[in-house]
């Protein structure tokens, strides 16, 4: 669990993983929940499975008081978290800065690819980087 302080508030995240376009459930999928920058500086709050209808537990994390949505500027009005999921015979997926929003539960989607999509030259791994505007982090 992540610290809470006394004046931060609370946003809720579930993450729902699937396969084949986002129509089947994937059972088993290993989720991880991250808080800071993305590599080096993360630092895991939660490690899930998913259920056998693709979803994880919902998990509560820290973020700025939804007061803050209502005047412009810094600080942004929601916390920022990345994710990890894997699962094997899957390219493993990081969703970068995932917004989570006091007293809102955010419902996070992930799809798997299996690797024998990609992979044809025996290569056993193949990484996606999603952001929530869709865009590659690393381009």
């Amino acid at each position: 669990m992540n610290e809470q302080s006394a004046s931060a508030g609370r946003g809720y995240l579930r993450v729902i993983v699937r396969k084949a376009r986002e129509t089947l459930p994937i059972e088993g999928a290993f989720v991880r929940i991250y808080s800071g920058e993305a590599g080096e500086g993360s630092v895991l709050l939660y490690s899930l499975r998913t259920n056998e209808d693709g979803i994880t537990d919902t998990v509560q994390l820290t973020a700025p008081p939804a007061a803050l949505s209502m005047k412009p500027g810094d600080p942004a009005p929601y916390g920022v978290y990345n994710i990890t999921v894997q699962k094997d015979g899957y390219g493993t997926v990081e969703n970068v800065g995932v917004p989570i929003f006091d007293g809102v539960i955010s419902t996070q989607p992930v799809q798997l690819i299996p690797l024998s999509e990609f992979r044809t030259d025996g290569e056993s791994e193949l990484r996606i980087f999603e952001t929530p505007t869709g865009e590659n982090p690393l381009l």
